[in-house]
């Protein structure tokens, strides 16, 4: 079933995992780095997300919005956040590599095998909620 982004809006809500944020004019729900605002006066309604960059809001490609009105609000936001960590894993993975064919400092390879254990482990915990 087909939503919109209204109605996703109103998954969000609904929500009872998800934080809720209002302010002057408009309305928003976060859960796992994915935002969604609605603007009180115009309505209009923006999912942002921090997949790319980790740590600012951006707007979604039209594709990540479809994830949205395909799949709901919790699975798209399980959806987008498996990506965010396999880019994430992905990173590490690279700073290993370059680590191993540089300093080759056993304290680095510590921390970013720390790291990879960490994020996988929420990989496979986001994974068992989709699965659910």
């Amino acid at each position: 079933m087909e939503n919109t982004l209204e109605d996703i809006f109103t998954q969000a809500t609904s929500d009872s995992y998800s934080v809720k944020m209002n302010g002057v004019g408009y309305s928003s729900v976060i859960l796992y780095g994915i935002k969604i605002i609605k603007d009180t006066t115009t309505k209009e309604i923006e999912i942002l997300n921090t997949i790319n960059n980790l740590y600012y809001y951006h707007k979604m490609t039209e594709d990540e919005v479809n994830i949205f009105l395909n799949n709901g609000w919790r699975n798209g936001v399980y959806e987008l956040s498996l990506k965010k960590y396999i880019l994430k894993l992905e990173l590490i993975e690279s700073r290993v590599r370059d680590e191993i064919s540089g300093k080759n400092s056993k304290k680095n390879l510590k921390v970013l095998h720390r790291q990879r254990e960490e994020t996988i482990g929420r990989y496979n915990e986001i994974k068992n909620k989709l699965n659910k």
